[in-house]
């Protein structure tokens, strides 16, 4: 946020945080509360305290399976590096970790209605919430999948790769079903009323069938970050298994607080371990830039618009 913005900004900013609550999912026993705030340029370091003092109670915990999770495990799977497997598992959090600046709930509020751009990057780019039918979803997928893969393989910034495989897992996860059709949940609310306890808990695994869109996402995921070649068949024995043990689980019945972090290693040096993902990012999250994610999220949304067209 621009540091010339009065306190009371921030004051009345971070009540209304309280009305978007139902944005995020809230599960009982792999929650994990925000990475700690990391100043940007511009952004004073008394604006940052005050900023993360005032939301730690307003903002609620957000869910790390689908993300950092199942970024760091893909990663692993495929036989990357240590460093960069990290990497791409933070950076894929990221938009929700540092929630003031990236993600769709605080953004969605703050950026009413000063900063209108800014707020259409984040919440129809970055978290997928455009409202599109069900060719419109597809074709987000198609190329947001298409997006991450040159990232990945061109050398990209290891952020870049990581925010846009955010933005393909929403793709996945921000829809619902009408009339047999699928459709992004929109802009303005997003999916705030779905989290509740009858609705339809877009970002839960674990009900309402959203087991196999969560495959299927995983399976994007595979094919995006797999190298210009493709993943081994030793690689795709492994994707086999892991989507096994979801579809199992899954056959056992609808159970909203239940994650996929049960069907990963539960010991790895590899990748980012939950419980300590806020002080394992904290390096990772220091090199971001919002100058510089600004100008990336700005072109994101003119390469999405294009497709759109």
């Amino acid at each position: 946020m621009d540091s010339n913005l009065p306190i009371w900004h921030f004051l009345y900013v971070n009540a209304l945080l309280l009305g978007l609550a139902g944005c995020v999912s809230q599960h009982d026993f792999t929650g994990v509360a925000l990475a700690k705030q990391v100043p940007s340029p511009g952004h004073s370091e008394h604006q940052t305290f005050l900023s993360a003092r005032l939301s730690q109670k307003l903002i609620p915990l957000y869910e790390k399976d689908g993300h950092i999770a199942t970024s760091g495990y893909i990663a692993q799977m495929l036989g990357l590096r240590k460093e960069r497997i990290g990497n791409l598992s933070c950076y894929s959090q990221a938009p929700d970790d540092l929630a003031l600046r990236y993600s769709a709930p605080a953004v969605g509020v703050w950026g009413l209605p000063l900063y209108t751009g800014y707020r259409h990057d984040i919440v129809n780019s970055l978290h997928s919430l455009h409202g599109g039918n069900a060719q419109a979803v597809a074709d987000r997928r198609k190329m947001l999948e298409a997006l991450v893969h040159q990232s990945f393989v061109s050398s990209q910034p290891d952020w870049q790769t990581g925010f846009l495989i955010h933005a393909l897992g929403d793709s996945y996860a921000h829809v619902y079903s009408k009339n047999g059709q699928l459709h992004s949940y929109g802009e303005f609310v997003g999916h705030a009323f779905e989290n509740t306890r009858w609705g339809e808990r877009p970002d839960s695994i674990f009900v309402n069938g959203h087991s196999e869109i969560y495959l299927s996402y995983v399976s994007a995921l595979f094919r995006a970050l797999s190298p210009a070649g493709g993943a081994s068949q030793e690689r795709k024995d492994l994707l086999e298994a892991f989507q096994k043990r979801i579809r199992d689980e899954a056959t056992l019945g609808n159970k909203a607080d239940k994650t996929a972090i049960f069907a990963m290693p539960t010991e790895s040096e590899s990748y980012i371990e939950i419980e300590h993902s806020d002080v394992n990012c904290e390096t990772a999250y220091s090199h971001l830039h919002s100058t510089e994610v600004r100008a990336f999220l700005r072109d994101l949304t003119v390469k999405l618009a294009s497709r759109d067209k």
